[in-house]
């Protein structure tokens, strides 16, 4: 199939999504702040439905909603959001030259999990100039936030084609996936699409900063990386995930 055609076909079914999602941010010394003030995150219904009534009353928060001074909640919303769009860099579904992608996940876990990437890639460098068998436990801080996104994605995940082209989609090279977002970024306002770092995790690029709102502060979560039994393991947020065989000698 000609590569358009197939970048058409992809992006022809869509979901639509209305749901508070979770994003990773770095420890920046403005949210450190933020995450270290008195202030409290507003409680969350223990009811789904109740929770998505409140979510949809909370589409258009200012500052008090978030029990945040306006410069801080501008300091919020900027990180969690606006930063992406203003800041254009290559990633999955993007060059970084003609347009930036914000990236969230749908569970926690594949959030925590999606933002460790940068340490597990940190690690796999340190250790070409340490002696064999002895690179030194990494550890990094990052932040949780859950942003409302409602819009319609088109769907990579669900349908048959889009599972025969699963191993392109989450490829670590991004040349397919930074084709298909440039014909993406003109039809669809997003695009839902599988985890490559968590099975069976789902993530989503947003091409639009005006489909998302409500950026809520959750936690602070460190990230460790060790060698143990001749394997990377990396602990966060009260799991763990055994990335790989080292090789130790």
């Amino acid at each position: 199939m000609e590569e358009k055609a197939l970048f058409r076909s992809l992006l022809a079914h869509s979901k639509n999504l209305t749901e508070a999602v979770w994003r990773g941010l770095p420890a920046l010394p403005e949210l450190d702040a933020l995450f270290g003030s008195a202030r409290t995150a507003p409680p969350r219904a223990k009811d789904p439905d109740e929770q998505a009534v409140l979510d949809e009353l909370a589409n258009e928060p200012d500052a008090l909603e978030q029990g945040l001074p306006a410069e801080q909640y501008d300091v919020l919303y900027n990180a969690a959001i606006r930063f992406p769009f203003e800041h254009w860099f290559p990633s999955r579904f993007s060059d970084g030259r003609r347009y930036g992608v914000w990236y969230a996940a749908r569970e926690r876990r594949t959030a925590v999990r999606e933002c460790a990437q940068g340490l597990v890639r940190e690690w796999l460098g340190a250790t070409n100039t340490l002696a064999p068998g002895s690179p030194q436990p990494l550890w990094q801080k990052r932040y949780l936030v859950r942003v409302l996104c409602d819009t319609l994605l088109a769907d990579l995940i669900h349908t048959a084609l889009a599972i025969q082209w699963r191993e392109a989609l989450t490829d670590d090279d991004h040349a397919f996936c930074q084709r298909l977002g440039a014909e993406a970024v003109h039809q669809v306002p997003g695009v839902l699409y599988p985890s490559a770092r968590e099975r069976g995790g789902q993530c989503l690029g947003v091409f639009n900063e005006q489909l998302l709102s409500s950026p809520e502060l959750v936690a602070g979560i460190d990230l460790r990386l060790n060698l143990r039994n001749s394997a990377l393991h990396l602990t966060a947020d009260d799991a763990e995930w055994r990335i790989l065989q080292y090789p130790t000698g």
